[in-house]
């Protein structure tokens, strides 16, 4: 909220402990939506025009605009709720009819039935939905800079090297801990120990390739 007094580029990898995609959600009574295809085809045909995603500025909001221009799924208005979990409820209600939402969040409700999920957004499998082809391979483009979230810590810039080595080696025990790789497993949630350089390169990355695919100018306006 505050300015820190430094830049987002100078931040200092801690390290990373793990990914977890973007997918797309839909109402159950669309039960003929069965895949990315599709919404694409029910898109095109007028049969839905709005898309929720989880705010202003967030991330799926430069995934929705992705979507549209990339993907090919010509919505007409995007609808920003406050986060993932109203995101969801209003594709559930069907408010919206489509949305998206992390696999890892969608699992619950999509197993309760009061959610569908149709497609994976990055270019990896997820676990949480391991029958869920990658959007990249059924022809899509890979977006991974943005739908592949990495969870990754930063130091401010200056930070002494004798603290980033000491959380560092923290992070790396805890990831690698017993029981926390024991609740990998059993909830799908990817827990995987990064290095600060991999942390370090995921901002580069993500920093480059984000300005490249969308117009933040025009986006923010």
């Amino acid at each position: 909220m505050d300015d820190p007094g430094y830049d987002i580029t100078d931040l200092e990898g801690i390290g990373s402990i793990g990914q977890y995609p973007f997918t797309l959600i839909v109402n159950p009574e669309y039960d003929h939506i069965e895949d990315i295809d599709d919404l694409v085809d029910a898109y095109e045909d007028g049969e839905f025009t709005q898309f929720a995603m989880q705010g202003i500025g967030h991330s799926t909001h430069v995934i929705s605009f992705l979507l549209r221009d990339d993907f090919g799924m010509e919505w007409e208005e995007v609808v920003p709720y406050d986060g993932g979990g109203p995101t969801s409820e209003a594709v559930i209600s069907d408010e919206v009819s489509v949305g998206i939402a992390t696999a890892t969040s969608a699992r619950e409700p999509v197993e309760g039935g009061d959610l569908n999920v149709v497609a994976n957004l990055s270019s990896e499998p997820t676990d949480v939905f391991p029958d869920l082809e990658p959007a990249t391979e059924l022809g899509y483009p890979d977006i991974d800079f943005v739908a592949m979230t990495t969870l990754a810590l930063y130091a401010a810039p200056g930070t002494d090297e004798e603290q980033i080595e000491t959380l560092t080696e923290a992070l790396e025990e805890a990831t690698q801990d017993e029981d926390v790789q024991d609740w990998s497993d059993e909830t799908g949630n990817d827990v995987t120990y990064g290095d600060p350089e991999s942390a370090n390169q995921t901002l580069e990355e993500t920093l480059d390739e984000i300005p490249d695919a969308v117009d933040l100018d025009n986006l923010q306006e």
